[in-house]
């Protein structure tokens, strides 16, 4: 009986910790963005700013196809951005059939 309590306790909190994070990426509001190379992992760059706002960046000219394919959030106010770094790029365009696999480097 109490395993079953505490079962559905942490149910609960989990939806409202689901919640909380869709009405603040909602507001668009985080403290801190990692963009990551989605091929090799290299942190490229962070932002860290007290209110920044993803429409400022340019995410609202995303398509949802997109925003759910670049785009990880690790709580509310932190996110992962994964584009392509230089060096991945370049390997791209000298070995163009790479493109056709969704990663490249194990």
């Amino acid at each position: 009986m109490i395993k079953a309590k505490l079962s559905y306790i942490g149910c609960i909190m989990t939806f409202l910790s689901e919640i909380i994070v869709v009405l603040l990426i909602r507001r668009s509001l985080f403290v801190l963005i990692h963009y990551r190379c989605k091929h090799c992992d290299t942190t490229i760059a962070e932002l860290s700013h007290g209110r920044l706002n993803l429409e400022q960046l340019g995410f609202n000219q995303l398509t949802d196809e997109e925003k759910r394919e670049m785009i990880y959030y690790h709580h509310p106010n932190e996110a992962d951005v994964f584009v392509i770094c230089e060096s991945c790029e370049s390997a791209l365009y000298h070995y163009p059939n790479y493109r056709e696999l969704e990663f490249f480097i194990h």
